[in-house]
């Protein structure tokens, strides 16, 4: 997976996720509404098979903020992974 930052503006951020889906960049939209308070982030893909979704984000620390949500994302994946593992 590869993030490719298509446009970077004072407090707007729009980035592709190449080899990523749809269910990703959604999980990480709800992060950035809920937990970063973000004035606008959704997610859009030309086709939910064809992956490569884009996230657009509007809001202060933009860029700062997609990361955190990435790296909230992935703890509580691994947090999954480890109780899946005990069952």
């Amino acid at each position: 997976m590869k993030i490719e930052v298509l446009k970077k503006e004072k407090d707007f951020l729009e980035v592709k996720i190449a080899g990523g889906d749809e269910g990703l960049a959604n999980l990480v939209v709800k992060k950035l509404l809920d937990d970063y308070k973000m004035e606008f982030a959704a997610a859009k893909a030309d086709h939910p098979l064809t992956a490569n979704p884009v996230i657009l984000v509007k809001g202060s620390d933009a860029l700062k903020n997609l990361k955190a949500a990435f790296k909230d994302c992935a703890k509580e994946f691994k947090q999954a992974i480890a109780l899946a593992e005990k069952a």
